[in-house]
């Protein structure tokens, strides 16, 4: 009588997230290329795993905001890839939303942490560094934005959210406010304002 080895909850658990991970499908006779896969305009974009974990399983109908129709005909479902035609005015949302969102991300971060190369996720002295980049100068500057009201937002949110900050973005945080008092009393710029969303 042969022996039977026991299974572990450990590998139990292991089994059932693999059987849960997606796995993208390869074209054939059944599963065809997406339509928009052939077209110029657009552009392929994989989604991120917690995205696709959002489109099934027990969290697909939670009451949360929907993140993507099953049935838009712009995703590929079969291989996790979403089609997206990059027009001027949906670079202009796309780059309008990122700038919100950091803003955002600001006002409830921990502005006490250092760089973190090892890190998968986006840490506030990343965002800090777009928000000062070049790149924030070349985006503002195609669609008729002033990227210095945005850098002057930033001491003000931290101070409205009262938010600790140590380290490098005590540093940068101090530089902005500096720069924003010069630069509100500045003859040429004495009457601008900030827009709602840098509050």
């Amino acid at each position: 009588m042969s022996r039977v080895k026991a299974i572990t909850k450990k590998q139990i658990l292991q089994f059932e997230k693999s059987k849960r991970a997606f796995k993208p499908v390869k074209v054939s006779k059944k599963f065809p290329a997406h339509p928009l896969s052939t077209q110029e305009n657009f552009m392929a974009h994989i989604l991120d795993d917690d995205i696709l974990s959002r489109c099934r399983g027990k969290h697909c109908h939670d009451g949360d905001i929907d993140l993507i129709d099953l049935f838009d005909p712009n995703l590929d479902p079969h291989r996790g890839v979403y089609y997206f035609e990059w027009n001027e005015s949906l670079l202009r949302d796309f780059w309008f939303g990122c700038i919100v969102h950091h803003l955002k991300f600001l006002r409830y971060a921990d502005l006490t942490i250092e760089y973190n190369p090892e890190s998968r996720v986006i840490t506030p002295p990343e965002i800090l560094d777009f928000l000062c980049s070049e790149r924030l100068d070349q985006i503002c500057a195609s669609e008729g934005w002033d990227p210095n009201l945005i850098r002057c937002s930033v001491p003000r949110i931290i101070r409205k959210y009262n938010k600790p900050t140590s380290g490098y973005c005590k540093k940068i945080i101090d530089a902005l406010s500096k720069f924003a008092d010069s630069y509100f009393e500045s003859g040429k710029n004495s009457g601008k304002t900030l827009p709602d969303y840098c509050y």
